[in-house]
This record gives structure tokens, C-alpha cells and sequence, in this order.
């Protein structure tokens, strides 16, 4: 009786574990036949919606039905906590999936509301950094680089020349009491005007500069600082064309003209023959008045060649200014023009030609004037520049440009004075003109004239 008792109650045991542990298992099983499929490889799970997160909450309808078996089974896997399975692994989204679902969603947000992508803003705030921002930033580190490379090189650069440094050049020429120290700052000076340019010198501070080179001209007893002087303002009036002004106004012309007609150094003369060059391009008629005209052509046995074309072209320059308050210095000139013009270098009688033509044309009304050009043996050195030989070429060797500028300075002179056209009628220019009418190839080879005289033989 016992033993059967015994047997049924094992029976029932079994029953009750039976009735208790498959359902379990069938709810386990039956949550993960009802899970989502296995995601798809790694590249396309940046792909996934943001629905794709509540997936596997939402396909387990009948686990949450049965919440108590749902309860056991967690119960059952967190105290055993098995190994994640494939299937688990790959439900279970990751941190890029988690990165790329959020920013889609965010896209989702600003496209809702009418915004622009966060791409394409993206692009263009980089470009409106790279164009507004990023290239200011690039160009104020380029302007440092530069004004960097300017300390190191402001020896050699124009644009080292900063005003501290002039400032420096300035105050060491008032060193008076200092030559040395003068003669320094004058080399710095020339140095660095040598190497300049104008737009460079926009800034120069002209006013304070001109006065004292000027005054450092007048010093009679150190030549060197007196030649640097001149340089430096020969330099200042080629580079700088507006301090020509400057220069003349603050009385550099007269110290030009005394070294001149004072020849004590040659050095310092050929200086000031050009920087009274460079002036007479602006300013004729000031040289004219402290008599730039004999103190260029005074002393030209003295230079050389080069130097003696400079003074000589430096004076039919002058010319071009002259009127009727010069009438003594271009009677003074007059013999020393009227000899230029048996040199043997061409420039210079081609120069000389034309200061002739320029005096001619200026007082071709006073005959008095002509009839000096006369005297001083003008008409009889023309007549044999203008001479031509039995094969219808001129006799001398000068140049085209010479030959016809002669010719209208015959012709002016004639039409200004009587005496002058009588004396050229006796000396027969009238057959030296007729036959270059009708045989002299010199006609047919105009072209080659000299353009500094062709413009006056055209008017």
C-alpha cells in the first residue's frame, strides 16, 4: 500500500514538472522565432531607419501577452546569463548605428522645419570660413611673415626704409658738431635712394630733408660731405620728380651753379652738371636765372666725353625756357654754342645744333640778336656743314639730324635780319641749296634724323 502510494506520488511530481517547464520553453522559443530577421552586414547598418531601434520590442506581441512565463524566462536569463548568441549580437545595435541613427533623425528634425541639410551647411560655412575667416587669418600671418622679412632686409629694401629709420638719417645730418657722423647718415641716405623708387618714397619727408642736403652743399671745407650732399639730391630729383620743387625752392640750383663756375673738385662738378640736368627737365627757367647756361657749357674741356654731352644737352634744354630776360646769358653762350659745332663726337653738335635752333626761333624778331649769332661766326660754320659734294652727299660727317637743323637755322636767321641773308646770299648758299633740291640723296633718307632734333625740324 505504501509502495503504491510512493509510486503515485512521483507520478504527480513528474506531471507538475512536466505542466511547468515546457512552457517555459516553448516561450522562449517562441519570442525568438518572433524576433526580427538578422540584420544586414556591417556597411548597411548606417542605413538603418530610426523604427529599426523598437524593433524588438514590438515583435514579441505574445511574450507580453504571457507575462508571467515572459517574467521566468528573464528571471531563468539573468541568473544564468548565458553567452549572446549571433542572433542576439547582431540585434543589439552598435555605437556607429546608435551615431548614424541619431544623426539621421537630426536630419529628419531640420528637414522638417524647412532648414538645409547639415551636409551641404556644413560645406558652406567651411567655405564662408575658408573665404572670410580662415583667409583673413592666413593673410594677417603673411602680413607678420613680410614685415618680418622687412626687419631682416631693410639694408637691402627700399621699404626698410621705415620713418624711425629716416628719423635716425635725419637727425644724424644735423650732427654738425659731428662730421663723421654726417658722413655716415649722407652714405646711408644715398644708399638708400639709389635703390628706391617712387612709389617707395610717397611718404618721404622731402621738406625736411632738401633744407639740410642743401646746407651740407655750402660746406666749403669737407668736399666728401659736400658730394654726397649733391649725390643725394641727384639721386631724390631722379627717383622722386616732385622734389624737384623742393630742391629749387630751398636754393640748390645757385650751390650747383657755384661748383660749376668754381671748379675746385671735379668730382663734386660732374655731380652737380647732373643734378642740374635733372632739374632742367621741370624747371629751365630757374637755371636760366642763376645762370645754369654758362655754368654748364664753361668748363667742358674738362670733363670727359660722356659729361660733356650731358652739359651740352643740359643746355638746349635750357633753351626751350629762354625769353626775353635771358638776352645775356645767351650772348655770353653764343661763342661757345657757336664752337661746339666743329667737335668731332656727333651728340655733342647735335645738341649744340639745337640750343642754336632754340636761341634762333626764341628771338627770331630781334635782329640785333641775330646779327650776334652772325659775329660769332655762326653763318660761316653753317655754310660748311650744309655743303655737299660733287656725289649729292654732304662733305662732313655730320649727322642727318645736324644737316637739316642747320638748314632752318639758316633759314630763321635769314627771315629775321637782312644783314644775315645778304651775307648767306654772297657765300652762295643758293647753289649749295639747289643742289641738294636736285641731286642729294640725303632727301630720301630722313628717317634716320636724331628724334631730339626731328622735333623742331618738323615746325
Amino acid at each position: 500500500m505504501e509502495t503504491r502510494n510512493s509510486q503515485k506520488r512521483k507520478e504527480s511530481d513528474g506531471k507538475q514538472s512536466e505542466d511547468s517547464a515546457p512552457p517555459a520553453k516553448r516561450t522562449r522559443s517562441h519570442s525568438r522565432q518572433n524576433q526580427t530577421p538578422a540584420p544586414p552586414p556591417r556597411s548597411a547598418r548606417s542605413q538603418r531607419t530610426p523604427k529599426s531601434r523598437t524593433s524588438r520590442s514590438k515583435n514579441t506581441p505574445e511574450a507580453g501577452a504571457s507575462s508571467q512565463a515572459a517574467a521566468s524566462v528573464q528571471r531563468a536569463e539573468a541568473t544564468s546569463t548565458p553567452a549572446p548568441g549571433p542572433d542576439d549580437a547582431a540585434a543589439t545595435p552598435s555605437r556607429a548605428d546608435t551615431l548614424a541613427i541619431d544623426g539621421m533623425e537630426a536630419s529628419g528634425r531640420r528637414g522638417s522645419r524647412g532648414e538645409a541639410p547639415s551636409g551641404g551647411g556644413e560645406e558652406e560655412r567651411d567655405g564662408g570660413d575658408m573665404f572670410g575667416r580662415n583667409l583673413g587669418a592666413a593673410g594677417n600671418a603673411l602680413q607678420g611673415l613680410l614685415r618680418k622679412l622687412g626687419a631682416n632686409f631693410e639694408d637691402m629694401l627700399p621699404m626698410g626704409m621705415s620713418g624711425m629709420r629716416v628719423k635716425n638719417i635725419i637727425s644724424g645730418m644735423k650732427q654738425f658738431e659731428d662730421e663723421s657722423t654726417q658722413l655716415s647718415s649722407l652714405t646711408e641716405l644715398c644708399e638708400l635712394l639709389s635703390i628706391s623708387t617712387e612709389e617707395s618714397l610717397t611718404t618721404f619727408p622731402v621738406e625736411q630733408v632738401v633744407p639740410l642736403l642743401v646746407q651740407l652743399l655750402g660746406m666749403e671745407h669737407n668736399p666728401d660731405i659736400m658730394l654726397l650732399a649733391a649725390r643725394a639730391l641727384t639721386f631724390m630729383a631722379d627717383v622722386l620728380p616732385s622734389s624737384c620743387s623742393a630742391i629749387v625752392r630751398h636754393g640748390a640750383v645757385p650751390a650747383f651753379c657755384a661748383r660749376l663756375l668754381t671748379i675746385e673738385y671735379i668730382d663734386l662738378a660732374e655731380q652737380s652738371l647732373q643734378a642740374l640736368e635733372k632739374l632742367s627737365h621741370e624747371h629751365p627757367q630757374a637755371l636760366l636765372q642763376n645762370g645754369g647756361l654758362m655754368a654748364v657749357l664753361s668748363y667742358l674741356d674738362f670733363f670727359p666725353t660722356g659729361v660733356q654731352r650731358t652739359a651740352v644737352a643740359t643746355a638746349a634744354t635750357m633753351c626751350t625756357a629762354l625769353g626775353p630776360s635771358h638776352v645775356s646769358a645767351v650772348k655770353d653762350a653764343l661763342p661757345v654754342l657757336c664752337n661746339l659745332l666743329q667737335y668731332q663726337d656727333a651728340k655733342v653738335v647735335d645738341n649744340a645744333c639745337l640750343a642754336l635752333l632754340h636761341i634762333a626761333e626764341a628771338y627770331s624778331k630781334d635782329a640785333s640778336l641775330l646779327e650776334q649769332l652772325q659775329s660769332a661766326g655762326l653763318i660761316n660754320q653753317a655754310q660748311q656743314l650744309i655743303s655737299i659734294n660733287g656725289g649729292g652727299s654732304s662733305s662732313t660727317q655730320t649727322s642727318i639730324a645736324t644737316y637739316f637743323g642747320m638748314v632752318k637755322l639758316l633759314s630763321t636767321c635769314a627771315s629775321g635780319s637782312a644783314a644775315i641773308a645778304q651775307q648767306l646770299l654772297k657765300a652762295g648758299v643758293v647753289d649749295t641749296l639747289r643742289q641738294l633740291l636736285a641731286n642729294c640723296s640725303m632727301l630720301t633718307t630722313t628717317g634716320s634724323a636724331s628724334p631730339t632734333v626731328a622735333p623742331a625740324l618738323r615746325t
